[in-house]
């Protein structure tokens, strides 16, 4: 007859063995973690993406700084004609850029991830940081959004998260009707014949490799590696996830969820880290992934990535329960002893 107890440290063996693989995998499978922490809609329709800002879906969120002013008051030169939004927004990007451009060192002197007046904060009034693509989006939508400018910020996962990822902002040019994206950490916008292409349509280009008419526009000085930009950006570009939550006000302060009393402790933590935490008690943000022939759906996938993730909590909470059990009986075995 099998032995009970030794049936059962072979089931606490496989389930331990079984965690430390999810977190293994969570921690060095960029497609898992993602997956299992991102709540994805997969959308075909490019109609869906071409909403203008006052008929947003109701998930949708924009940016809404709580101090405009400290923006607006560090732009030297004054604001073109307000008639050319466009030329108002390469003004700001202009600024932006230059900011952002401080190198990222070994020691991780980088801004940390938070709303756009910290990220403001922490390179204006601090030491001079390094900032990040996705940071350096948040704080170009800040001072959009001083100006009364709608962005939204898009990330591009390669081939299902095959890269680091890289994020780009969409800025609504009312007169236009329409989204033009903007590569702040690049410095470029993107034409085809003159018309501004927004990212969905510079997307079509570069995977169809209709590159003929097809030009990036250089807000600062043309790079000498743009042959390499545009070979980096074919290679990203095939799997576009739209961010739904851009008011990265409100979230900040709210970051964290119901550990939030923490925050003071966990943003001592590396980005990666507090964003995880963030994205798994904190925020519930919908991306929205659009698809087509060259990228897949990516609902069913995390589904099961959510499945599997949740899966090994509950048994590492199970673990952890049977652990104190055994110890308080252990106790009380020792005391009527």
């Amino acid at each position: 007859m099998v032995n009970k107890k030794y049936l059962l440290y072979l089931f606490l063996g496989f389930i331990i063995l079984f965690d430390i693989g999810m977190v293994s995998i969570f921690f060095t499978n960029r497609a898992f973690s993602h997956l299992a922490l991102w709540r994805i809609e997969d959308l075909s329709n490019k109609e869906y993406f071409n909403f203008s800002p006052d008929r947003k879906p109701y998930y949708f969120q924009f940016e809404n700084v709580d101090n405009p002013e400290i923006f607006l008051g560090k732009i030297k030169n004054p604001f073109s004609s307000d008639d050319d939004v466009w030329l108002n927004v390469i003004h700001i990007a202009k600024h932006t850029k230059k900011q952002c451009d401080v190198s990222i060192d070994k020691k991780n002197n980088s801004v940390k991830w938070g709303s756009a007046e910290y990220i403001f904060k922490q390179i204006t009034e601090e030491e001079k940081r390094g900032v990040d693509c996705f940071n350096c989006c948040i704080l170009l939508g800040g001072y959009l959004a001083a100006m009364g400018i709608k962005s939204r910020i898009w990330a591009l996962e390669g081939r299902l998260f095959d890269k680091p990822a890289h994020s780009i902002i969409e800025v609504y040019i009312e007169p236009l009707k329409k989204w033009i994206l903007l590569d702040v950490s690049f410095g470029f916008y993107a034409t085809y014949d003159d018309s501004l292409l927004s990212l969905l349509e510079l997307r079509n280009l570069l995977l169809k490799r209709d590159n003929g008419r097809l030009k990036f526009i250089y807000i600062l000085d043309e790079p000498s590696n743009k042959d390499k930009i545009l070979k980096l950006y074919r290679s990203l570009i095939t799997t576009v996830i739209l961010r739904t939550n851009n008011n990265y006000t409100d979230r900040y302060k709210k970051r964290y969820g119901c550990l939030n009393f923490l925050k003071d402790y966990i943003d001592s933590f590396p980005d990666y880290f507090r964003r995880g935490i963030d994205y798994f008690f904190g925020s519930k943000d919908l991306f929205i992934h659009y698809i087509d022939e060259f990228s897949p759906p990516l609902r069913i996938k995390g589904v099961f990535a959510h499945i599997i993730l949740h899966f090994a909590l509950l048994s590492l909470l199970f673990i952890v329960m049977i652990f104190l059990f055994n110890i308080l009986v252990n106790r009380k075995f020792l005391i009527q002893c």
